[in-house]
């Protein structure tokens, strides 16, 4: 298998300096540290993940409670469950977290393909462990989805975690005590940078918010995906929330989004298969493996990513390179 082309010899290249630094101030946030909050430029994006990272440059210190400093378990399920019902034990919370170390493997062949089946599998799986719990009727009616009972929150709680582990994993664990704070290398449970390129981004307001005044974020809307700042139109024929999303292939599809967005700053025909074919064959094995009893109705996410024009991710590259210090 040749070696992937963005991804340099050594611990880190000097076009991956941007990653580096992006790591650098999560890992200070969830420590309780003070990070910048600035956006530096975006010449070089590896993955999904890198861009959410680019979207969302964390500022101040992080609330606790409800989050604890540096816990990626506790802060991963609380930025899922949110205001919804917690229909998970202590106990069965752990061990979703165990099976997802426990079945995180050394990469063999594509990056893209491997991670993707991986993680798809997953959202599948405890999605529908989420829905078997019983469900949570408010006072008033349906109140929010309880834990893990939508794509969109199971998809949260399992990017969320591995971008813990990720970011801890290429910047170090930032501690404050003893003063003054610094990084401490971490040896993460699995190592997400086998997968660098692969990686996908926490779905949830936050990014809808961050994309709808970029290029990308103009051309979803006139194509009917977006709608407003937390509304997405799903392939199941439903408007929703990132929250109460149960679309799987609108999931996919947005993440293909962003990797196209990330891929574009690749030098040209990189990758397993070539820019070029790359995107299409992530669709063709959603298709072959994750389709069977999904109705898509318009706008089939998939190939909204397929056919963004190159234009428009120029342009939202572009306006990623001129953000500034908020």
């Amino acid at each position: 298998m040749p070696p992937c082309c963005q991804i340099p010899p050594g611990p880190f290249g000097s076009f991956l300096f941007s990653l580096k630094y992006d790591t650098e101030q999560f890992s200070k946030y969830v420590g309780n540290g003070s990070p910048a909050g600035i956006c530096r430029h975006a010449d070089f994006l590896t993955s999904g993940l890198h861009l959410e990272l680019k979207l969302w440059s964390p500022h101040g210190h992080l609330p606790c409670p409800p989050y604890n400093i540096n816990e990626a378990r506790h802060n991963s399920w609380q930025a899922m469950r949110q205001k919804s019902v917690n229909t998970f034990n202590p106990a069965e919370r752990n061990a979703i977290f165990d099976s997802l170390e426990i079945s995180f493997r050394r990469r063999k062949l594509c990056a893209l393909l491997e991670y993707d089946e991986w993680i798809l599998n997953h959202i599948k799986t405890l999605c529908a462990a989420g829905v078997r719990k019983p469900k949570f009727v408010g006072a008033a009616g349906p109140g929010l989805p309880t834990t893990l009972a939508t794509i969109g929150k199971t998809q949260k709680l399992i990017n969320i975690y591995v971008k813990y582990q990720f970011c801890w994993q290429i910047a170090g664990q930032w501690q404050n005590i003893p003063a003054p704070g610094h990084f401490v290398p971490y040896k993460p449970p699995f190592s997400p940078q086998d997968f660098l390129c692969a990686l996908h981004a926490p779905i949830d307001r936050q990014i809808l918010k961050s994309l709808k005044n970029l290029a990308i974020g103009h051309h979803l809307k006139k194509q009917g995906a977006l709608a407003g700042e937390n509304l997405i139109q799903s392939s199941d024929g439903a408007k929703r929330p990132w929250s109460k999303l149960d679309c799987l292939r609108t999931y996919y599809g947005f993440q293909l989004v962003l990797r196209r967005i990330a891929m574009h700053t690749w030098p040209k025909e990189c990758g397993c298969f070539g820019l070029s074919d790359a995107i299409q064959k992530c669709g063709d094995m959603f298709q072959e493996e994750f389709s069977k009893g999904q109705e898509c109705q318009d706008p089939d996410w998939i190939e909204i990513a397929k056919n963004i024009p190159d234009e428009i991710i120029d342009n939202t590259i572009e306006e990623l390179k001129k953000c500034h210090e908020k």
